[in-house]
Parts: structure tokens; C-alpha cells; sequence
């Protein structure tokens, strides 16, 4: 299976983003994605337990069967980039864990292997916000260094200097990554459009607001 950055990155960051349990410091106002002040303040994080336990995340529906989440993606092709392949991992959980993949991903465009794994341009990644939200991170200064946005009416924040930005949408956390600069991000946000139990969300449009605790991670599943 190919992965949005690779085998080997890709256990890295996303492993980093599930395994981080941690108090956000930053309170204030997030920013627009014209860089300014929005009028949403951005909510304040408590320390919690995020063991991804049975009851605490979404049953892996059948092979075959829908995802139990709204999905989204950038269409056929963006910026020239065609998409190349989709994926949609879904693992069981027994017991205690760190890190679960249920996601769907959209790639964009392909590229050359330099040993086990190499680096595709874009991609797009639709979780649970009952499993992924903005709570599971860090605190905003350090090695994410999270800068929090609102994009299209919805919280958003950027990570990993400019390479990954989430957007925070009604039941889903939209993961993008990139490597060609935050405004390549912030572009693909913007084009957005709806895909499974979200197909009347259009390019452009406003994103449906987060459910109640999608952000502060709380929202159950």
C-alpha cells in the first residue's frame, strides 16, 4: 500500500500525531486562512486518556461496506496532479493501543522509489473526530509547531512546518498532507469537496461546523 509520505514517514508522523497526549497552552483567537484574527476563540485542552480502547472508537464496518464517517477529497485531479489510488484501512481493536489507522485516503499523483518507500506529492485523509481531533496533539509550541486557522467556516490547524494541515469538519478530521509549502495546503482545502455522507458539500463551499467535542476531543463514537 502505498501512503501519502511514504512507509517510513508515515509511521513517524502519524504515530507521533495518535501518540501525543498532551495540555495545549494556546488560548486566543484562531486565524483565518487569509492569516487573519477570527472570532471563534480557541477552545483550552486538558490532559486526558486517549488509549484507543474498544469502546472508544468506531467498529470497522464489513469488507466492501461504506465508511461509517463523511469522507472527502480534491475530485479526479488537482493542480494537475491526477489522483492515483485510494485507501481505506480499518484495524481492529482488542485491547489498549497508541495508534489506530480508520481512515480514507486520496492520493494525488505518483513518484519514483528510492528503496522501500518514497515521498507522493499529495494526499487526503478522512478520519473519525471521534478518533482523531485536534485534543490528541501536543502543545502548540515544539516540534509540530501547530498553528491554528479557520478555513471554509471550520477550526483548521497546520503542523510539521506546513506539510500536514487538518480541518475540523462535522463527524470527520481531514488530514492533507504536502510537501510543496503551506499555500499548496491551504489551496487544497479551499477545493474541498464532499465524497461519502457528505456528497452535497461542494468545492468552495463552508464545511459543516464540528459536532459538539470533535474539537476538544470529547465527541464519542
Amino acid at each position: 500500500m502505498r501512503s501519502a509520505i511514504g512507509k517510513a514517514m508515515i509511521v513517524a508522523s502519524s504515530a507521533a500525531i495518535l501518540l501525543a497526549v498532551g495540555i495545549s497552552t494556546q488560548v486566543g483567537n484562531a486565524e483565518t486562512d487569509d492569516g487573519t484574527a477570527g472570532t471563534e476563540p480557541v477552545p483550552a485542552i486538558d490532559g486526558r486518556d486517549n488509549r484507543k480502547l474498544p469502546d472508544r472508537v468506531k467498529a470497522c464496518p464489513p469488507a466492501g461496506a461504506p465508511p461509517t464517517f463523511a469522507t472527502y477529497r480534491l475530485g479526479e485531479r488537482f493542480e494537475g496532479l491526477p489522483r492515483t489510488d485510494t485507501n481505506r484501512p480499518c484495524q481492529e481493536v482488542s485491547s489498549a493501543t497508541d495508534a489506530r489507522a480508520n481512515f480514507v485516503e486520496h492520493i494525488y499523483g505518483d513518484c519514483n522509489p528510492k528503496g522501500e518507500s518514497c515521498v507522493l506529492p499529495l494526499a487526503v485523509q478522512s478520519y473519525p473526530a471521534c478518533e482523531r481531533t485536534r485534543a490528541d496533539y501536543q502543545a502548540a509550541s515544539g516540534s509540530l509547531g501547530r498553528k491554528d486557522l479557520k478555513i471554509r467556516g471550520v477550526p483548521a490547524a497546520m503542523f510539521d512546518d506546513g506539510t500536514r494541515l487538518e480541518l475540523y469538519a462535522g463527524e470527520t478530521t481531514i488530514v492533507i498532507f504536502g510537501f510543496q509549502g503551506s499555500d499548496q495546503l491551504l489551496r487544497a482545502a479551499r477545493a474541498l469537496r464532499g465524497e461519502w455522507r457528505a456528497s452535497s458539500v461542494e468545492a468552495t463551499e463552508r464545511l459543516p461546523r464540528p459536532k459538539a467535542g470533535a474539537v476538544e476531543g470529547t465527541l464519542a463514537c
